[in-house]
């Protein structure tokens, strides 16, 4: 019995130094966020998340401007893969308990298709993304790891809080004005980043396509395509046409939606995979 409470202690006592010692690289990752663009603080997040946990499976959702939907940002582990890149708010009660309540969530029941564990995170007392967990070991589901998991989410929620401010104000300058479509800089960055995501998520894949819709207005296309796309997808300019950018398809899910969008009057001229 002696000896078995002296291992537990040792392990709390690595715990702790390990934790510490992640905690610091959160700070520091918060100091360089001036000079790091958003989604790769998402990326250092996730990590640095995924080291004080130690866990692998992890997803950093973040929250739609209208509350109804989390987006995926980013995703770490082989088995997280299959989860969903958009989530609806109001088909997860957990995920409606924590916007209003903003609780940690913990699958004690291990209910099928929800996450191991969830936080929130905060910023003007409104959640701005979720961390979700899974695949946790048994021995993960102590007080402490959940503890040390609500610890960390109030830590990078500066990061996170920053680097989502920093997109809200560079929306005016990235998008078309009027409409959700990227200028061509912006768009062309954000296949730059997506490939240096690709880095650390190898199963991602990233296809863009030229739609076909002659003499429409920017505002026009907008329109047509905004509730025909998925959350998680981009408009943007190339040249001179309007294309789509397509992240984590693959050819079956391409198929079925350019389909949806020939549907609903959206013809793509050209396809092809950047990543």
């Amino acid at each position: 019995m002696f000896k078995a409470n002296v291992n537990i202690k040792d392990k709390m006592y690595r715990q702790i130094v390990n934790s510490q010692d992640s905690i610091g690289r959160i700070y520091r990752i918060v100091s360089t966020l001036d000079s790091v663009e958003p989604e790769n603080i998402y990326n250092k997040t996730a990590l640095v998340t995924a080291e004080v946990l130690d866990v692998s499976q992890i997803i950093i959702y973040s929250v739609g401007r209208d509350s109804a939907y989390l987006r995926q940002k980013v995703r770490i582990g082989d088995m997280t893969e299959g989860e969903p890149h958009s989530l609806r708010i109001d088909d997860y009660p957990y995920l409606q308990q924590m916007m209003k309540e903003h609780n940690l969530f913990i699958n004690r029941d291990l209910i099928k298709g929800l996450p191991d564990l969830a936080a929130p995170i905060i910023y003007e007392g409104r959640v701005i993304a979720v961390i979700q967990v899974y695949q946790m070991d048994f021995d993960k589901w102590s007080t402490f790891e959940l503890n040390l998991m609500a610890v960390t989410s109030r830590l990078v929620s500066t990061s996170l809080a920053r680097a989502y401010t920093w997109e809200q104000e560079m929306m005016e300058r990235r998008y078309i004005p009027g409409t959700r479509i990227l200028k061509e800089k912006e768009f062309v960055h954000i296949i730059e980043e997506l490939r240096e995501r690709h880095q650390m998520q190898k199963g991602y894949s990233v296809t863009i396509a030229r739609i076909d819709l002659p003499g429409m207005t920017y505002k026009q296309i907008d329109q047509r395509l905004g509730n025909q796309i998925r959350l998680e997808d981009y408009m943007g300019i190339l040249g001179d046409s309007v294309w789509i950018m397509f992240t984590d398809v693959n050819k079956q899910t391409l198929a079925l939606i350019q389909k949806r969008l020939a549907q609903g009057g959206v013809l793509i001229s050209e396809a092809k995979e950047v990543i």
